[in-house]
């Protein structure tokens, strides 16, 4: 029997649901991490510890629905929207995620909308700026950590991080991309003041499906390899080896 899975990277902790094909729920699993708060206001992560927990609560529910890997024909992704994850040119976590909830733009958001205006802001990216959305967040990097912003290649969000480590895709999707502050929602594109950030690009959004050998689909122009900012990797390890592959 074919099973779907599906994935929701939380603030504190990840779950997976198994579905099969007449759309009853055959599993669950779930795992915890921590998000620390090393000053005041602020809210932080470890990447890596989303991947481990996706592993560990996929193994969970494998084990418990007795569901081979080689069943799962398809992979849906879900997560915390806004937490701002940085990888350099290899696609390694430059610094801690900074999360939603961590409050330190401040200044940041005083001065996108003193720049743009709020009525303008919201006109374009379908929001006010916040200390919550990821533009505020890579402000401060580059305002306070200049030599951690020049490592920076990418910009993500926890729900992507945990794709690409399954499938070798950086990309996002429209939804999340809109929740940015970077994107301009009516054309669908990067705002100006994203492309004024510098060298450090987001994800192209897309709308991108997993085939049964877990090769990932875009519907989107000019699908290339590679895992540079702007790039789509057309690829990646099947599904069946990601339960296996934590023990790397």
């Amino acid at each position: 029997m074919d099973y779907y899975l599906g994935i929701d990277a939380g603030t504190s902790g990840l779950k997976v649901v198994a579905i099969d094909a007449h759309g009853a729920m055959r599993g669950t699993g779930s795992a915890s991490y921590r998000l620390s708060t090393p000053r005041s206001g602020w809210a932080e992560a470890d990447p890596h510890d989303w991947w481990t927990a996706l592993c560990a609560a996929t193994r969970q529910l494998l084990v418990a629905a007795r569901i081979d890997a080689a069943q799962i024909v398809a992979v849906s992704f879900s997560g915390q929207m806004h937490t701002l994850v940085l990888l350099d040119a290899q696609c390694t976590p430059v610094r801690p995620a900074i999360s939603w909830a961590d409050t330190r733009g401040s200044d940041e958001r005083r001065e996108i909308e003193g720049r743009i205006g709020r009525t303008r802001l919201i006109e374009i990216t379908g929001s006010p700026a916040v200390t919550a959305v990821t533009a505020t967040k890579m402000l401060w990097v580059r305002r306070h950590e200049p030599e951690v912003w020049q490592r920076a290649r990418v910009a993500m969000l926890c729900k992507d991080y945990v794709r690409w480590r399954l499938t070798g895709t950086v990309a996002t999707d429209p939804t999340d991309a809109g929740a940015t502050g970077l994107l301009d929602v009516r054309a669908g594109v990067g705002t100006t003041g994203a492309r004024r950030l510098g060298h450090t690009a987001c994800p192209p959004a897309s709308d991108l499906s997993i085939d049964r050998r877990g090769r990932a689909r875009f519907a989107h122009r000019g699908e290339r390899d590679g895992c540079a900012p702007g790039r789509l990797s057309a690829s990646g390890p099947a599904i069946k080896s990601a339960p296996r592959s934590a023990a790397a």
